[in-house]
């Protein structure tokens, strides 16, 4: 094989690309791992800037206020419970249970 050594300085030669020299690929091989690294890089600079873009996002917008529940309900369940409990029944006795 009488191909193209790798040299630095034919890096500046301007026919070291041309059809039909033999190349060994170094520069491609460079520009790929420089683009791999600067995509995870760009990913975990935007992984680690997301929660504080995430607080700002809260303040345009705060989520909905939680629903307090009303005096009327009682949480222990009282009248309600029992409705609940006697529909249940009734149902349970239809169907032969």
């Amino acid at each position: 094989m009488s191909g193209l050594q790798f040299n630095v300085q034919n890096l500046f030669q301007e026919d070291f690309f041309e059809v039909g020299r033999h190349f060994d690929g170094l520069g491609l091989c460079f520009a790929g791992i420089v683009i791999v690294f600067s995509s995870l890089l760009t990913i975990c600079l935007f992984i680690s800037v997301l929660p504080k873009l995430l607080d700002q996002v809260d303040k345009i917008f705060p989520p909905a206020p939680e629903p307090q529940p009303s005096p009327s309900t009682s949480v222990s369940g009282g009248d309600e419970t029992e409705k609940v409990a006697a529909i249940a029944y009734a149902l349970r006795q239809q169907r032969g249970g």
